[in-house]
């Protein structure tokens, strides 16, 4: 058990560390590994031009602190060396579930639980780029009145930038999930939170998701869980909200007749229409001892491929656990990443499948092997898609003390690129965890995770679409708003975008609120139009190099 202290919050402004990307797997990139302390938990997520934030618990005189980093697109830390403190209020010797996602404006907005009020509660952090908190520094307390805690929420930004805030509440024999609403400058946006519960108790709702559905909606997954553990039917549902918080669809949508484990968390991206995908580990349909891996789709206004989904992979004599996935709004379809095992789990390898908008697996039947089911134990911790294929991150090693990280890459038919041959990531041999990969931005991808070869600290690297690791050197020169006119914005139809300067190599990426590709092709004349009646209403970022605008539709 650690002790708990109370500690002033301090926010430091440094100037830029010289430090950058690496080469050298046996080091990585730092983002801290101090000495004599634990630094956990990592989480990361990538802004519209490129760069990373990375948030982490550290134990700092016995007591938590919440931490965080930010990383520039060449790796060099932007904030002390330390990352700057987001809270030091009095915290549990546990770690609960927390998130991490970046609005609109390429904030950080972090939420996690603390005891500065005695039980845990959930709390709320902005963090702008400059390291500053912008909702205060004691953040946003989230506190159900009638709930004697809080646990394990989940962020959501809707396409309007606003913050919605869901999870686990309780009060015995009752649990349900507590939803709240934080604008931009940090007020709530509801008089009161609004709840999914039952009033007697027979049914406990928890593991709430959220994805953004029109300019201020949003639609949320949550469990429903009935009995008692370790007997419990867990049922996944899901209802659409509007900008007040009042339900949308008549009844909440029975997202699958899959049910799932009791200590799984399904997790739910946008499908850029609106709806979403969710890929999630259920039962094998012939035996309930066993593990397959199911897809659904949910649209706009609530409609389901099919009653339960879709199997992933139907390879036999196998079990299936999900490992990632992503949308791929350039290619449109979704990949997902399968951890592959035998049916003791002895020997695991890495897989994939692709999935058209229709729910059709494109990838053959069983997906496409990436790396070989073995007992060396091949075991993927992430992906991210890129405009050409999709780089897959996977642990090596039986020894959960003594692990190794490569990368592989394929093609959207599945075929491995790269020679072939997977990259190594981390040839330091120890105990990886928490991994995290980023989204496909400025021509690589950010893996950050934590490791123990020290004590316990976190680290990151990078991999280009190429499969080099270090600085990316091919980064477009458009760098500044003379180069770029883009017209009319907000826009309804057609976009309009002269380049005053650009060359060869430049290339134009338009990304949604979520951070997903929805164009990506490569500038050969002053001028582009880009046909946007498929695009939903809401809020998107074009870029071009180092430029970044936001722009809107309506």
């Amino acid at each position: 058990m650690k002790a708990k202290i109370t500690l002033i919050i301090c926010i430091f402004n440094f100037t830029i560390s010289k430090a950058q990307w690496t080469a050298n797997t046996m080091q990585n990139s730092t983002v801290r590994d101090s000495v004599g302390a634990d630094e956990s938990t990592p989480l990361s997520v990538t802004t519209s031009d490129g760069k990373t934030y990375i948030s982490y618990f550290a134990i700092v005189n016995g007591s938590y602190q919440m931490r965080m980093q930010l990383l520039d697109i060449n790796g060099a830390k932007l904030w002390a060396p330390g990352g700057v403190i987001v809270s030091s209020m009095p915290q549990s010797t546990a770690l609960f579930r927390y998130d991490l996602k970046v609005d609109l404006d390429n904030n950080a907005i972090v939420a996690f639980q603390d005891q500065r009020s005695g039980p845990l509660q959930v709390v709320v952090y902005k963090v702008d780029q400059a390291g500053n908190p912008s909702w205060g520094a004691s953040g946003i307390q989230l506190i159900d009145p009638v709930a004697a805690e809080g646990l394990a929420p989940v962020i959501g930004i809707t396409n309007s930038n606003s913050v919605i805030v869901a999870w686990a509440s309780s009060n015995s024999p009752k649990k349900w999930v507590t939803v709240n609403k934080i604008d931009g400058n940090g007020n709530l946006s509801w008089s009161s939170p609004i709840r999914v519960i039952d009033s007697v108790a027979t049914k406990k709702y928890s593991r709430p998701s959220i994805v953004a559905s029109g300019i201020d909606n949003f639609i949320m997954l949550y469990v429903e869980e009935v009995g008692n553990f370790p007997g419990v039917t867990s049922n996944m549902y899901a209802q659409k909200y509007d900008v007040n918080g009042a339900t949308i669809w008549n009844t909440p949508v029975h997202v699958s007749t899959k049910t799932i484990a009791y200590f799984y968390f399904p997790e739910i991206i946008s499908d850029n229409n609106n709806g979403f995908y969710i890929a999630f580990n259920t039962s094998n349909a012939l035996s309930i001892s066993q593990t397959d891996v199911y897809i659904q789709h949910v649209s706009i206004s609530g409609v389901l491929w099919n009653a339960s989904g879709n199997v992933v992979s139907t390879l036999s004599n196998t079990q299936h656990y999900t490992a990632g996935y992503n949308y791929d709004a350039v290619n449109s379809c979704f990949w997902v990443l399968l951890k592959v095992t035998d049916i003791n789990q002895g020997m695991s390898g890495v897989f994939i499948q692709r999935i058209d908008t229709i729910g059709n697996a494109l990838l053959t039947a069983n997906g496409s092997q990436l790396v070989a089911v073995s007992a060396t134990y091949n075991d993927p911790r992430g992906m991210a898609a890129t405009t050409d294929g999709a780089i897959a991150v996977y642990s090596i090693g039986s020894n959960s003390t003594a692990e190794t990280l490569a990368a592989v890459k394929c093609d959207t038919s599945g075929t491995l690129i790269w020679g072939g041959n997977p990259v190594v990531i981390c040839s330091n041999s120890s105990g990886k965890d928490d991994l995290t990969a980023g989204l496909f931005k400025n021509n690589q991808v950010v893996f950050v995770w934590d490791d123990t070869r020290n004590d316990f600290g976190v680290y990151a690297q990078n991999i280009s679409n190429s499969g080099q690791l270090g600085v990316v050197t091919a980064i477009e020169d458009i760098n500044n708003d003379n180069d770029v006119v883009v017209f009319p914005n907000p826009f309804s139809e057609d976009l309009q975008i002269n380049f005053n300067k650009w060359n060869a190599a430049d290339i134009l990426n338009v990304y949604d609120s979520r951070g997903s590709v929805i164009v990506s092709q490569q500038i050969n004349s002053n001028e582009t139009i880009l046909h946007t009646d498929q695009w939903p209403q809401g809020i998107y970022i074009l870029n071009a190099g180092s430029f970044n605008k936001k722009i809107v539709k309506y």
